[in-house]
């Protein structure tokens, strides 16, 4: 298994995984020295094999990536969570070419992305303006994410991301009309090589 943008998640040291499973994470040396500090002053201790890779998803990855061991020729879980937005458009397709490279048929790929509608969109306005005032703007989104991930070789599936939240009375109060109005925001996917 490998966290692209691994962040401070902590899958490697809470789930009791399967003997001999790999996880690898990979983000810039920041992030994964401070998480380093945090998981030994609480005593974590990593329940698979894991490995942590200090690189930008921007640079070269895949080399350092496949010396921690990941092989191209047996099937690898991804998940991209949480960080394509901030890549720049040729950054984000330069991590799924990447991705689809090291993958064999039967790899599977799960993460989200969103709409390039959301740079337009008045409502998602003052979020974007927030986040481009901490320094973490967003700087890309894709048409349509199926397309996409179909270009790089990758059949996905994608859930409406409004349905659980409806079904759970989450947007009760929130008119119906607008979250059906064009194409969606936002992706959650799941794909298979």
């Amino acid at each position: 298994m490998v966290l692209l943008g691994a962040g401070l998640d902590t899958r490697a040291f809470r789930p009791d995984w399967p003997d001999g499973v790999r996880l690898s994470e990979v983000d810039p040396p920041g992030v994964l020295d401070f998480k380093e500090s945090v998981v030994t002053a609480a005593g974590a201790r990593a329940r698979c094999r894991r490995s942590a890779l200090r690189s930008d998803l921007a640079d070269d990855w895949a080399e350092p990536l496949l010396a921690a061991g990941p092989r191209p020729d047996r099937p690898t879980a991804w998940l991209i969570e949480g960080v394509l937005c901030y890549l720049t458009g040729p950054e984000a397709d330069h991590v799924l070419s990447t991705v689809s490279r090291l993958s064999a048929p039967g790899s599977t790929l799960a993460g989200e992305h969103v709409s390039l509608r959301v740079f337009d969109d008045p409502v998602a306005r003052p979020m974007l303006d927030a986040l481009e005032s901490v320094g973490a703007p967003w700087r890309s989104g894709v048409e349509d994410a199926g397309r996409w991930l179909g270009a790089y070789g990758w059949r996905a599936g994608m859930p409406d991301l409004t349905d659980p939240a409806v079904h759970h009375g989450r947007l009760a109060d929130l008119d119906r009309t607008r979250l059906d109005d064009g194409p969606p925001r936002g992706w959650i996917f799941s794909a298979v090589r």
